[in-house]
């Protein structure tokens, strides 16, 4: 069993397997039912798969325990049984669509994936890419979540408050993190990882400030990763290969990437692509993908040298 229009993303063993940048090309062609990802909104993950009108945005929105079936043979036919009820972006039936989908994050690939059939693809990237990903994936989302207006719902949620503003919401996690100066407060936490809120509220403000970017960091950097990949080298793309100094190689590669995948190709999009991201610097391209300065210098300078 398969199915023709979906494209799995399978992470191996304990190595994480997506990837910020392949998920951002994957939206340029004209046969991934997802409208081509503006570059500024890299870090955020495309929708492909719709609920009711509403984009499922992680494996648990699709099934709370999707993990535990990952590994079993038919796993293939309960995917397809979670998704039946779904509509891609034009709201036609997700499994009758035309247009090829992913679903909202990596998987582990059991017996399934002896199939050839079933298009998948692993991917290999540079460390300091590899480290947001895995948190991105495998982590305490509260190390990739930014305190910032995109993330209000979790941010509520993570400090049980009310239905409020944005600002209100900041103002009333301040109050609990340091109810004397609430202003440093927000400084503290403003466009950071959520983590620094929540060590703040949990071991007081002035551990956070002395502390709170060292446990950050011995958390963020706590992470695994297969050095011998091989077994699934028949379905990596490796980002080293498009982040390449040559325009006519890397967009060889990006074409090469496509037709593994059977998909076209945008070769429009991916020379602009090339101009804006793949020629600039590491930490310009690291904070594309973060959409935060902060982890951005934390990464940048584990890796500078």
């Amino acid at each position: 069993m398969i199915i023709s229009n979906l494209i799995f993303n399978i992470n191996y063993r304990k190595t994480v397997g997506q990837s910020s940048i392949i998920d951002h090309l994957l939206t340029y062609s004209s046969e991934t039912g997802c409208l081509p990802q503006k570059i500024n909104d890299m870090w955020d993950k495309p929708i492909y798969i719709y609920r009711d009108k509403e984009g499922i945005v992680g494996l648990p929105h699709l099934d709370p325990d999707i993990r535990f079936s990952m590994k079993e043979d038919n796993f293939v036919d309960i995917i397809k049984e979670k998704i039946s009820d779904c509509t891609d972006i034009e709201r036609n039936p997700i499994l009758e669509s035309n247009f090829t989908f992913l679903l909202p994050g990596s998987i582990f690939p059991g017996l399934w994936m002896d199939d050839d059939r079933q298009r998948k693809f692993f991917v290999k990237q540079p460390l300091a890419y590899y480290v947001w990903e895995y948190n991105k994936r495998f982590k305490n989302r509260s190390n990739t979540t930014l305190v910032n207006e995109s993330n209000l719902g979790r941010i509520r949620r993570t400090f049980d408050l009310e239905d409020a503003t944005y600002l209100e919401t900041l103002n009333m996690v301040a109050n609990k993190i340091n109810s004397k100066d609430p202003g440093s407060a927000i400084d503290f936490i403003k466009d950071k990882p959520l983590t620094l809120a929540e060590i703040a509220n949990s071991k007081g403000f002035e551990y956070a400030i002395e502390e709170g970017t060292k446990e950050f960091k011995k958390d963020f950097f706590d992470i695994e990763i297969n050095e011998d990949t091989s077994e699934v080298d028949n379905v990596t793309i490796d980002v080293n290969k498009l982040l390449v100094n040559d325009k006519d190689a890397s967009i060889d590669y990006y074409k090469y990437m496509c037709k593994e995948l059977a998909i076209t190709s945008n070769l429009d999009l991916y020379s602009q692509f090339y101009e804006y991201f793949i020629k600039a610097d590491d930490y310009t391209r690291l904070g594309m993908i973060t959409n935060s300065d902060y982890i951005t210098d934390i990464l940048y300078n584990e890796f500078k040298d």
